[in-house]
């Protein structure tokens, strides 16, 4: 068996992660969990604006649920694909801790700030300004393995980037994990 695979997606809402991690499953040998931070937020209402106090509380509920959903997973033979919006250090200390058993690659997705508008009026289903509001905040002081910039890929070469730069990762440190 495989030894399971872990990729942390962190980019601003929009940038493309959720569509990424759904087309990186094709490089990824066996099982995977997509764990999605939109997932557990979709759980919780929390309407409050964005730096209210109330809203501060609700999110950390939701980070620190998503953060044992995620432990939990760590513990089986499948790969885990994780697609988070990091807007606290906190938060990925939280996730890198919980998935500690892990050797995860941590990835920065970016996309210019017109891009990410666009894309959010487009959607329809994020408070408009959010994209605007994560864009300045969530790559601060973030050491990545892998930075994509998916302002003009599509999700399809987005993942396919990801995967070849995994793989000349892996190659370097002598693992098989991805195949390309």
């Amino acid at each position: 068996m495989n030894k399971p695979f872990t990729i942390i997606l962190n980019g601003a809402s929009s940038s493309g992660k959720s569509s990424i991690a759904k087309e990186l499953v094709q490089y990824i040998q066996g099982l995977v969990w997509i764990a999605k931070i939109d997932d557990i937020h979709d759980m919780l209402h929390c309407e409050q604006e964005l730096e209210s106090s109330e809203a501060v509380e609700c999110y950390g509920v939701i980070v620190q649920q998503f953060n044992h959903l995620l432990n939990g997973f760590s513990k089986t033979n499948y790969s885990i694909i994780v697609d988070q919006v990091f807007e606290q250090q906190v938060w990925l200390d939280g996730c890198l801790k919980a998935l500690a058993e892990r050797e995860p690659i941590l990835i920065g997705v970016h996309c210019n700030l017109a891009e990410l508008e666009k894309r959010e009026r487009l959607r329809g289903d994020r408070k408009i300004g959010l994209a605007n509001w994560q864009s300045t905040r969530i790559h601060i002081n973030k050491k990545y393995d892998i930075e994509i910039d998916t302002t003009y890929l599509t999700p399809a070469i987005a993942a396919k980037e990801i995967a070849m730069q995994i793989s000349q990762l892996q190659k370097a440190n002598h693992i098989e994990v991805l195949h390309t």
